[in-house]
Order: structure tokens, then C-alpha cells, then sequence
């Protein structure tokens, strides 16, 4: 394989104020590295700033020192031959047939528009070339001749028609028939295509200081949010943001909803948080095929999970499973952060009282403007779409509050990137989070910020722990008996005394509690109670029920 550089990963911690470079019980921070940049992936929410001076690049250095010296010592030769380019005569006729009307399409502000006149172009551009003789679909894929290559006659070559050899002649060879030589495949012109669209996108953007759909660097989309549009759900929001649309539904339920994760080293995990992020075709315009999640819908998932669950309330406070399921809707660009700000917005509307509103953005950036005479410092992106994704050299996703940062990843398409652009791109991105969040918080209808009437109801209890088993009975069958008599949706009990009595209404609630609470109930000496039930009769007295299960 070939790379330009050797990598290094290391696993630097932030522990008590230092920078802990390796020890992997501190607080981890992972994130990626290369000897001459900085990619990180993901941190607490602390100041933008710190984060910058919590990575050590020391340790990368090292890293790489030591599997250079491994490659020296049993690497094998790069396989430079595998590496096909398309021909350099090819850009200069592509800018030559579609240069201005490209530059006319870039323009063009509606995704699915642009992206059908693209399409049209590029076609376009493949029918002059073959109508020319320069590309033909019978040309082998890969050539990377010149013109005056194939230009050249082959004096030496023989040609034998319809087949036919001397059989006494064993230095001539069957070969094809000569056809007329060509320059270009057809998957050369497409790769040459979008290269010179991306070059005329990012020219545009640094000249003009304008991007496709008119917005300057730092501007933000029109963004709408609207929250309680499904009546059945125990929250919803709907988040727009250019087009980028999440529909974000929050459903709340018990310990038996938990997400079970199975592991090879511990036992079954289970998680009370977790969000499902789901990418469907008609999305993005397109007919395809729904079945299980693809990685890029678990990597986002992902993502977006990290960044809420920091602004969750403890279990002991709030003491339900939450899930969080974001469907896209409409896609271009970063629908990942779409899917944060929709979630914050639904957790709200299903009365989850979240510590803060959390917003997501994503970052792009033009590292070298300098090639489109601009004074060589990089140009940062807010907001990107998704063909500025494409395009540009770095995808930066930041989620979090106007304060700190809950989660952020980056992919960057260059050899590295400096702390200094590391800094710019973060300061930005907190100026565009706050704007985001502002109009968040113009969102309407607004969240309830309370429970909703379909969601279940969960109690919890403190009983003595040795009296637990007066409530499990033989075998579960006293708490089953509880379930079927008050008609509650489950009990839950701990070693530690903490019973959790999840219901559908607060009838059935307040039946299950007063049961328990008679079970475990402890009678004083003096209490009087009425009506009770003689349950049986003995020589030396009787035995009364003082509560259902209880007799003394």
C-alpha cells in the first residue's frame, strides 16, 4: 500500500489539570494524529482552547520514529505502478468544453437542480469528446497514453486478417485488427469532471467570497424548528436547516427498553441512553433498498449520541430509559449535527430535564487559497453543504452548548492541519453554535418541557433490603401476582431496597404502591387496624391479616 506519511494514534488524557499522554485509566480522549497535523475526534466538554493544548504531539513524533524504523526493517516496496492518473491533456480540453457553463451550474442554489444540471453537463462533455475521437466506450479503462503516443505508427506489427497464419511461420502472431487510436476512457473524463468542479466550486468561494447558494463564509442556513408534531409520541421535533431536515422522535420507557451491547470481556452492558440515526434513500431524492443500518448510519448514530448524553440527568433523578430516534428527511450537508439539534429539541419536548440546549455544526474549510489568488490563509466554512463536503478539505462536526463542547469529529482530506487552524475552526464554529441555538430557541410550537400523557409512569420506592424478598415471593410469584392485580407494566427490584414501578396510568400506580408498602410495612405496637380479616384460628389465638400478605 501507499501512503504519503506514517501515522501514529495515541490515546492522550486529561486528568487534575495535566496532559496525561498514555496512561489509559485516566480519562481517555481518543483521537488521531499524523506527524505533520492534528485531527481530533472526540472531547468532554471543556474550553475550545484546551483542547488544542491537551494534544500532544510529541508522542506522535515518537510514534512515527518507531514504525519507520519497523518499515526500514521489513517493509516491502511501494507499489507505485498500481497508481493510473488520468492523463494531464484531459483537464485542459474538460475547462476547455464546460469551464463557463460549470461555473454558471455552481451557482445554482437548490441541491437536486444543480446536482441534475451537473449530471447533464457531464454527459454532455463525454458526447463532444467521443464525437471528437478522443474517448470511445471501446477503449480499455486506465490508459494513460499521450496523443503522440497513439499517434505513432507501429511499423514492426503484423496484422493477420480474419485469423488466418501461416502455420510454417511461427514468428507470426494473431493479433486484432487495427482500430482508430484513442486518447481518454470515459472513466478518466468522469474523474477529470468532478475534479475540475470541485476546483471551479473552491475558485469561487475564494474570489468572490460567495459559496453555491449565496452565503458568505460564516453565514449559517435558514434554519426553522418546530416540536409536538406527532401527538402519539411522547416527544417530537422537526429540524430544518437549509436542506437538511431531522425528524427526531423521543420515546421514554423502563429499564426493560435499555439497548443490551454484548462484549467479549465483560458481562451484557446495557444502555439507558442511545440514539438510532436513520438515512433513508428518499432523502436524497433517490429509490433504494431499507434493510439493517449501514456503518455510516451507526457512525453517525454515534456521534449524535455522544453529543446529548452529557446534558442527560442522572438515573437517580430522572430514572427512565431514554431513545432517541432521528430520521432524515431531506439531506445536504451534515445531517448528523441536524440530527443533535433535533434530539435536543425533542428530549425537551418529551419533558427530559436536560442541563442545557446542545446545537451542532459542521465545518468545512479551502486550506489553500493561495492557488485561486487569495493571500494563502486558509478560508473556514460554517455550515457546509454537501458539496462543499465534497469539495473542500475538511468535514469538522462540533456539537455542543455556547459555553463547552460535548463531541466533535473531523476528516480531513490533507496531510495535517495546524493548531492555529485547529483554533480558528473552533472559535467559528462556537459563533455559528450560538446562532444556531438562538434560533432554537425561537422554535414553534415550543417544547412542553413536561411529561407527556402517553408516556409511562415510574415511580420509585425505598423498602428495607431484607424485606425485598417479601415482594419477589417464591419464585416471582408474589410480584407477578402484584402486576396481574393492579395492572402495572412492571416491578423492579434491587439488592439495595430500591423498587421501580413502572405504569401505564396512576391508578394502577397508587394500587401497586399501597400492596408494597403493606408488604413491607413494619406494625407498631399500639396501631389499631380495622375491618381485617381473620385468616385462621389457633389454640393459642388467631391470625389476622392486616394487610393484603400480612398476617400476625
Amino acid at each position: 500500500m501507499v501512503f504519503n506519511s506514517i501515522l501514529g494514534f495515541p490515546r492522550p488524557h486529561f486528568f487534575s489539570g495535566q496532559h496525561i499522554p498514555s496512561d489509559t485509566d485516566m480519562l481517555s480522549l481518543p483521537n488521531f494524529c499524523n506527524s505533520g497535523g492534528v485531527a481530533v475526534s472526540e472531547l468532554p466538554v471543556i474550553s475550545p482552547l484546551r483542547c488544542c493544548a491537551v494534544i500532544s504531539l510529541d508522542a506522535v513524533r515518537g510514534i512515527c520514529k518507531e514504525v519507520e524504523a519497523l518499515v526500514q526493517k521489513c517493509g516491502k516496496p511501494k507499489m507505485l505502478d498500481a497508481i493510473k492518473l488520468p492523463p494531464k491533456e484531459l483537464y485542459k480540453l474538460v475547462e476547455e468544453i464546460a469551464g463557463n457553463e460549470l461555473v454558471e451550474v455552481l451557482q445554482i442554489k437548490n441541491k437536486i437542480p444543480r446536482r441534475k444540471a451537473l449530471s447533464s453537463l457531464e454527459e454532455n462533455v463525454i458526447s463532444i469528446l467521443s464525437e471528437k475521437g478522443y474517448i470511445s466506450t471501446m477503449e480499455a479503462f486506465g490508459s494513460t497514453e499521450t496523443l503522440p503516443d497513439l499517434l505513432e505508427e507501429d511499423e514492426d506489427e503484423e496484422v493477420v486478417v480474419d485469423g488466418e497464419v501461416d502455420e510454417g511461420d511461427v514468428h507470426i502472431k494473431p493479433v486484432a485488427r487495427k482500430t482508430v487510436p484513442l486518447l481518454f476512457s470515459e472513466v478518466d473524463v468522469k474523474l477529470v469532471f468532478k475534479e475540475v468542479t470541485s476546483k471551479l466550486l473552491r475558485k469561487r468561494i475564494v474570489e468572490r467570497g460567495k459559496r453555491s447558494d449565496g452565503r458568505t463564509p460564516q453565514e449559517i442556513r435558514v434554519i426553522d424548528a418546530r416540536c409536538g408534531l406527532l401527538p402519539r409520541a411522547h416527544g417530537s421535533a422537526l429540524f430544518t436547516r437549509g436542506e437538511t431536515q431531522s425528524l427526531a422522535v423521543v420515546t421514554l420507557g423502563d429499564k426493560q427498553m435499555a439497548q443490551k451491547i454484548d462484549n467479549l470481556v465483560d458481562d451484557d452492558e446495557y444502555k439507558r441512553f442511545y440514539l438510532q440515526y436513520s438515512f433513508p434513500p428518499s432523502c436524497v431524492g433517490e429509490a433504494g433498498r431499507v434493510g439493517a443500518p449501514s456503518r455510516r448510519e451507526i457512525g453517525h448514530g454515534m456521534l449524535a449520541e455522544r453529543a446529548l448524553g452529557p446534558i442527560l440527568p442522572p438515573e437517580d433523578d430522572f430514572p427512565y430509559t431514554v431513545r432517541v430516534e432521528s430520521t432524515i428527511t431531506e439531506s445536504n450537508g451534515s445531517s448528523s449535527m441536524a440530527s443533535v439539534c433535533g434530539g435536543c429539541l425533542a428530549l425537551q419536548d418529551a419533558g427530559v430535564p436536560v442541563k442545557c440546549a446542545i446545537a451542532g455544526i459542521a465545518m468545512g474549510m479551502v486550506l489553500d487559497t493561495k492557488e485561486f489568488g487569495g493571500d494563502g490563509t486558509p478560508l473556514i466554512l460554517s455550515d457546509i453543504l454537501g458539496s462543499e463536503d465534497a469539495s473542500g478539505d475538511m468535514d469538522f462536526k462540533v456539537a455542543g452548548s455556547d459555553v463547552g463542547i460535548t463531541a466533535f469529529q473531523m476528516d480531513i482530506k490533507v496531510g495535517g492541519i495546524t493548531l492555529p487552524i485547529m483554533k480558528q475552526a473552533l472559535l467559528q464554529a462556537k459563533d455559528g453554535r450560538k446562532h444556531i441555538l438562538a434560533e432554537m430557541s425561537k422554535c414553534l410550537p415550543p417544547p412542553s418541557r413536561k411529561l407527556s400523557k402517553h408516556a409511562p409512569l415510574i415511580h420509585v420506592m425505598k423498602v428495607k433490603p431484607e424485606k425485598i424478598n417479601l415482594i419477589i415471593g417464591s419464585g416471582g410469584k408474589k410480584v407477578k401476582s402484584i402486576i396481574e392485580e393492579t395492572g402495572v407494566e412492571a416491578i423492579e427490584t434491587q439488592d439495595d431496597g430500591v423498587v421501580k414501578i413502572t405504569a401505564k396510568d396512576l391508578s394502577s400506580l397508587e394500587k401497586s404502591k399501597a400492596i408494597i408498602s403493606s408488604l413491607t410495612m413494619v406494625p407498631v405496637v399500639g396501631d389499631i387496624y380495622r375491618n381485617c380479616e381473620i385468616k385462621s384460628i389457633a389454640p393459642y389465638g388467631v391470625f389476622v391479616e392486616i394487610a393484603p400478605g400480612r398476617e400476625v
